[in-house]
């Protein structure tokens, strides 16, 4: 395989496990995630297909996030901040993991103020680990070489997840401004990371690779 095929191969994993990483962390918390919440025992204890479904997307998560991670150290590690940028990624997913367990333990409770306490402390954990990833969309916006605009939307959705962390750990009535707060970070993250994933697979099928 030459340096060019393989730079392409590793651009159209990228783009496809963006896409991937996009619907299993959709589904692990937007479907299943808020069923346990709405119903806590009713969907641990007679719907255990549906929570089982939600932690295997959360694991596959942090796979497909691991390699990402790798591939884009691969394409691009030349470049100084790489290293940081991958590092970054890399504890976000540790933490991902490191929540996910949490919450698997939490669910073996027979009771329902411990499996909220269980997913109030797996969103905890997870929202420190966003404040890393953050940091490495920032780094990886002076890093990739993808059109200014989507350079762009990465470096806002970077600085949006992390204020959103420092909010939700420093800022009393957080859970006031929820909704708006999602808004704050998922439109910049989502335009930016969809084009990104856009981005790369055009860049794994055509046959110039931008540099």
């Amino acid at each position: 395989m030459t340096k060019k095929q393989n730079e392409k191969r590793m651009f159209l994993t990228s783009g496809v496990s963006y896409f991937v990483i996009f619907f299993l962390a959709i589904y692990a918390n937007f479907f299943v995630i808020e069923a346990i919440k709405n119903a806590p025992l009713e969907v641990v204890f007679s719907q255990s297909n549906i929570v089982e479904r939600g932690i295997a997307a959360l694991m596959l998560t942090v796979l497909f996030d691991v390699i990402v991670a790798c591939t884009l150290y691969t394409l691009f590690k030349p470049n100084s901040l790489t290293i940081a940028s991958t590092l970054f990624r890399l504890i976000h997913a540790l933490f991902l993991a490191v929540a996910t367990v949490s919450l698997v333990n939490s669910l073996s409770f027979h009771s329902e103020g411990l499996i909220l306490d269980g997913i109030n402390r797996f969103n905890s954990i997870w929202m420190l680990g966003l404040a890393f990833f953050g940091i490495h969309l920032i780094l990886l916006s002076m890093i990739v070489p993808a059109p200014t605009s989507i350079r762009s939307f990465l470096f806002l959705g970077g600085l949006a997840y992390f204020i959103d962390t420092i909010l939700h750990l420093t800022f009393s009535a957080y859970s006031d401004y929820a909704f708006s707060l999602l808004l704050f970070v998922a439109i910049p993250t989502v335009v930016g990371e969809f084009s990104l994933a856009v981005w790369f697979i055009k860049q794994g099928t055509q046959s110039k690779v931008a540099q």
